[in-house]
């Protein structure tokens, strides 16, 4: 809708003198849309919208076009959490598919991924860590594709005390479902062919523990890396070995089930919950009050042994939490390689102690 110049103290929009003339070096006004001030970082644009980093290089800002004003309005994204994008950012990239994804590059070497969608009013940050130790991410980039856009990435990682840089592709999310393979592990290797007990081809892992999936189903224990190999409990035909990490969930604060408006403040409760599941291992998912104290699912689901089953869909009766009274319950999921795991939905069920 218009030309937004960004500068180190405006966003400054540029229009013509009427609707859809030309901009010329003579027929042009120039207007501050916005105050903030533009980071040295690239800016992106997704539809109608851009999105850029302020001067402080640590707050993400929306410009969108007002229908009051007819003209670009900004929005501070991270107004919520200010913290988030410290201490800067350096990078941005957009991905399109399967969901519109802002891939943020911090200063520091690590990563945060917005994900975002303005008509459904969703605006969710979520902080990336990768496995291994000292792991920096230095470039990041995406590639369109039919079903999922491709996220490559330059990593510097500490490989035996030694500096080794990497270029790295994300699976795709259909790579990390509970299915034949599933590579929910980073700096990954996938082999297939003869039964084996050996896995091979982990020379950029020495010294390293990793994790495995085989044969269609997680492998136990955890495995050292050695002379660029790790020998497996048994063998397997179709397997992918790689640095473990995990995925961690922590509830908002829980302010409901209260006779007197809101249960913020007042000792509450988790008495049972639930799980809606996709695609998930009965061993994939640990919840508990804190990431200090997890339980595992239920084993035994509808009579019958569930230690080892993969839910194509799983939607059972709630279990209890086990949760103590406490002003600030809250429930704690896990998710640990080389499980992954599909939550779609998790109800609750809080007790309040209302005071009158």
């Amino acid at each position: 809708q218009r030309l937004v110049i960004g500068t180190d103290r405006a966003e400054i929009s540029v229009r013509s003198s009427s609707y859809d003339e030309p901009l010329t070096s003579t027929n042009l006004t120039m207007k501050d849309a916005s105050t903030y001030g533009s980071g040295d970082v690239d800016a992106v644009k997704v539809d109608s919208e851009g999105l850029f980093i302020d001067r402080s290089g640590k707050r993400l800002v929306e410009l969108s076009f007002s229908g009051e004003t007819l003209d670009y309005a900004a929005d501070d994204l991270t107004k919520i959490n200010r913290d988030i994008l410290a201490p800067g950012v350096v990078q941005i990239a957009v991905q399109r598919l399967p969901d519109t994804r802002l891939w943020l590059v911090k200063s520091d070497g690590s990563l945060v991924v917005l994900t975002y969608d303005r008509k459904e009013n969703i605006v969710a940050f979520t902080p990336v860590e990768f496995g291994g130790d000292d792991v920096k991410v230095e470039s990041l980039c995406v590639s369109p594709g039919d079903d999922q856009d491709r996220i490559y990435l330059t990593v510097l990682r500490t490989i035996g005390g030694a500096s080794v840089r990497f270029f790295g592709r994300l699976a795709k999310e259909s790579d990390m479902r509970s299915g034949t393979f599933n590579c929910a592990m980073d700096a990954h290797v996938v082999r297939s062919g003869l039964p084996s007990r050996t896995v091979t081809g982990l020379d950029h892992l020495n010294g390293q523990e990793v994790v495995a999936w085989g044969d269609g189903k997680p492998i136990p224990g955890s495995f050292t890396v050695e002379a660029g190999a790790v020998t497996l409990p048994d063998e397997v035909s179709d397997c992918v070995v790689g640095l473990p990490y995990e995925a961690r969930f922590k509830s908002a604060k829980l302010a409901y089930a209260s006779g007197l408006g809101t249960a913020i403040g007042q000792p509450k409760k988790i008495g049972r919950i639930g799980l809606v599941l996709v695609d998930t291992h009965t061993l994939a998912v640990q919840y508990g009050q804190s990431f200090d104290d997890m339980d595992d699912m239920p084993l035994l689901i509808d009579g019958e042994d569930a230690s080892d089953k993969i839910w194509e869909e799983f939607d059972g009766d709630t279990f209890a939490f086990g949760g103590s009274w406490n002003a600030d319950s809250r429930v704690c999921l896990r998710v640990q390689s080389p499980y992954s795991a599909t939550i779609s939905g998790l109800p609750i069920t809080l007790e309040t102690s209302d005071r009158t």
